[in-house]
């Protein structure tokens, strides 16, 4: 089975992966002709739009960098390596044209990144850090207790093989944002610091570094096998961008008895979408340019 949110992204990125598994003739598959809601349930969560995403961008601390020490030391150095006076807006078109060209061409040292010194580069990425980790990480639960809607699925597809005994291969494949991908790895525990990330300093010992588990071609999968004929002989492994990873709760990278991974992630399965996210919402669905309308007038 294959699935995709709804955008031209995620539709595109389903069929190049069918296409590498098949060729041209990959239409026997049954790729949906829409989207699934599902996948983009952060569109449809009311609290999390009026919680999160609609909140003043002066109470927002990826808001608040931009007014301090470190990045108004950015600006001036970078304004002084180009010899130009910098703005905001500036800074921010500059990163993101040398990151962009970076990640498209990793061996090569691209002309934007040559205005940045390491220590400048280490502070822009904290603070593209800091807005994923307030509107998709940890800063709020509900960014992530949405995610259960994932995690619920994942149960649901596991149980359904191990009560049948059902050992033959099968896979299910979704293809999603990012802002659905963070917030389910966000709940599952994983990359949380023992201090919260704040405006007030850079933290560069963090463990929630986007650019580690969240950039293009990120994902996660959970691989169910049994080697045995009883249900203690159920084994679930994750991997993390196509590394085994160690799970909060299981004893190894390798992964966990089916029961223990039970027993680790049973608040993942106790998900009630309505309950958790008040009435369907479809405020911000309006349009798919919304996000681009969103980043604007919240990074500046």
């Amino acid at each position: 089975m294959v699935a995709f949110a709804p955008s031209r992204q995620t539709y595109e990125s389903a069929v190049t992966f069918l296409e590498a598994l098949y060729g041209r003739r990959w239409g026997h598959v049954g790729l949906p002709v829409k989207g699934s809601q599902t996948l983009q349930y952060y569109d449809y969560c009311k609290n999390y739009i009026n919680k999160v995403v609609a909140l003043n961008k002066n109470r927002k601390p990826f808001h608040i960098f931009t007014q301090g020490k470190y990045l108004e030391a950015v600006m001036d150095r970078v304004s002084k390596r180009s010899g130009i006076q910098i703005t905001l807006t500036k800074l921010r078109s500059m990163y993101n044209a040398c990151r962009y060209q970076k990640a498209w061409h990793p061996q090569k040292t691209p002309p934007w990144c040559v205005v940045f010194t390491p220590n400048d580069l280490r502070v822009l990425e904290y603070w593209e850090d800091l807005r994923v980790y307030h509107d998709q990480g940890y800063a709020h639960p509900i960014n992530y207790k949405q995610a259960c809607i994932l995690g619920q699925d994942v149960f649901l597809h596991f149980r359904n093989r191990i009560e049948k005994d059902i050992t033959d291969t099968d896979s299910t494949t979704y293809f999603v944002n990012l802002e659905a991908f963070v917030p389910f790895l966000a709940l599952l525990g994983l990359f949380k610091d023992a201090e919260p990330l704040t405006s007030d300093e850079v933290n560069m010992g963090r463990e929630w570094k986007t650019s580690k588990f969240a950039g293009y071609g990120s994902n996660l999968g959970f691989l169910l096998s049994s080697c045995g004929n009883d249900s203690s002989s159920w084994w679930v492994t994750a991997l993390l961008n196509e590394e085994k990873y160690h799970l909060p709760g299981c004893e190894t990278s390798m992964g966990c008895p089916w029961d223990k991974f039970v027993s680790s992630f049973a608040f993942v399965e106790d998900c009630n979408f309505t309950h958790l996210c008040g009435r369907y919402s479809d405020k911000l669905w309006r349009s798919q340019h919304w996000r681009l309308s969103y980043v604007m007038h919240n990074w500046m």
